[in-house]
């Protein structure tokens, strides 16, 4: 044991005995964007007095907030840095091939207009020989066939520029979780790039490519209300219908331009699929994919809760045709989407 002397003469050294040591503890205060990780002088490990000149008082460790020790069982989404490299190799891409794409020629005939005919046999969808087109232009389209159209198949055509990226990504997302397409991406033009091939081409990541290449030059080439009316006119809507006036005439009779908004959502529903949901035969496909649209205009705020309600109330009445060799139609009225829940 060192007597007190030998102690003090120590400590003035620098020099301190074991039996003195200084006992400091690591404090973290729950506060941490307040208080940071300090470590303080309290007793002496035996309890005994200091002696000679105290190490030091307080020392910060850091200033930081401490990142807390928890451990996560497992990431929430451990499929995020996957789909964020494939979004970044797919713009890649698309800026590459945007390089390059001005060597690439717009389909030949979007050069050529589409008149009223019937049954040519050279349409640009090779629908059968009794198909019927009418060309209206897009001043005499109903506005709703027109805002259902854009609520259907691209909510974002008057902004994007013939690309919409972020929804491509999405449905990227989304087929990589589900391990299916599960929604689609192609915008209106993409789409008036894809129905004006003719032969069509494979449907391949490559000819993929090719149409968003080809839509972002049409749209620096056509304005989006050009755009949007060889859309109307070139669309299939099943039935050997091209384009919404032969379609308007078709399944209801009366002119593209005086479409009621049930009627327009009822028409802009069937090119997605114009088998499976075709009206005479599927109605109640029909309807719930007309419900979807109004739905959707309703949340773009293409149509106010009173238009929607109305809508939702009005009774469609199909014109009757004769389709494998039944009558179709007003034989057995169509009830519309009945009342609102």
């Amino acid at each position: 044991m060192f007597a007190p002397s030998k102690a003090v003469l120590l400590s003035s050294l620098g020099c301190y005995p074991m039996a003195t040591m200084v006992f400091a503890p690591m404090d973290r205060s729950e506060k941490l964007s307040k208080k940071p990780l300090t470590q303080s002088r309290q007793s002496s490990v035996n309890g005994l007095p200091y002696l000679g000149r105290p190490p030091f008082r307080k020392i910060v460790l850091q200033k930081i907030p401490v990142v807390s020790t928890r451990m996560d069982a497992g990431r929430k989404h451990p499929w995020l840095p996957y789909v964020s490299c494939l979004g970044a190799g797919f713009l890649f891409l698309v800026l590459l091939g945007l390089a390059f794409g001005i060597f690439l020629p717009l389909p030949p005939s979007l050069d050529n207009p589409l008149t009223n005919q019937r049954g040519s046999g050279s349409d640009t969808n090779a629908r059968a020989s009794s198909s019927l087109t009418l060309r209206v232009p897009l001043s005499l389209v109903s506005p709703w066939l027109i805002r259902a159209t854009i609520a259907a198949e691209d909510r974002n055509f008057w902004k994007h520029h013939g690309v919409d990226f972020w929804a491509t990504l999405r449905a990227l997302r989304d087929a990589l979780r589900y391990g299916k397409a599960v929604s689609g991406a192609s915008t209106i033009t993409q789409q008036l790039i894809k129905i004006s091939e003719n032969p069509p081409r494979p449907r391949t990541l490559l000819t993929k490519l090719r149409e968003m290449i080809l839509a972002v030059r049409l749209e620096c080439r056509w304005t989006k209300e050009r755009i949007l009316e060889e859309y109307l006119n070139r669309l299939y809507y099943g039935n050997d219908q091209i384009g919404c006036a032969a379609a308007a005439r078709f399944y209801f009779g009366k002119d593209v331009g005086r479409l009621t908004a049930a009627e327009a959502a009822l028409l802009a529903g069937i090119p997605q699929a114009p088998a499976r949901l075709n009206p005479y035969v599927h109605w109640e496909r029909a309807r719930r994919r007309q419900r979807w649209i109004l739905g959707q205009m309703l949340a773009h705020q293409f149509l106010s809760q009173e238009q929607y309600r109305r809508a939702l109330g009005e009774t469609v009445q199909l014109l009757p045709h004769e389709l494998g060799g039944s009558l179709r139609g007003s034989r057995q009225p169509l009830r519309g989407l009945g009342a609102l829940r």
